[in-house]
């Protein structure tokens, strides 16, 4: 974390996300381009019937958080396992984070690490937009 924390050393302030972002977004979360550093990965855990957030309910998801964090596991052992409403999110913390130096690098690492591990776990990569 020594060379993560060296990026926002002196920074007021630093919201955080499942990225590290350099410094406080002008609106919202911020973007990728704002990425310097991802400490781990981050699984959404989204459960068939629970309210969408637009007035319907989701569909193409898991039957429940417990069969979310069983196939979560299958990509990674979880660190932290986290229910959240209506789903949950499971948590795999690096052991020194990935360093964004190069614009390349923050090109959307979400959705590079989401098309690489949905296979893995069996996921349709057609059935949902990637994670935020």
């Amino acid at each position: 974390m020594t060379e993560a924390t060296r990026l926002v050393v002196g920074a007021v302030d630093v919201y955080t996300r499942i990225t590290i972002i350099g410094k406080r977004p002008m609106t919202g979360r911020g973007t990728a381009a704002d990425s310097v550093a991802v400490p781990g990965l981050w699984f959404e855990i989204d459960v068939n019937g629970a309210p969408d957030g637009r007035g319907g309910v989701i569909a193409c998801a898991f039957n429940s958080v417990e069969e979310g964090f069983a196939i979560a596991t299958t990509i990674a052992p979880l660190s932290l396992g986290v229910r959240s409403g209506y789903g949950g999110h499971g948590y795999v913390l690096f052991d020194e984070p990935w360093i964004l130096n190069t614009d390349g690098d923050r090109e959307d690492p979400a959705e590079r690490v989401r098309v690489r591990a949905a296979p893995t776990a069996g996921a349709d990569s057609a059935c949902r937009p990637p994670a935020r």
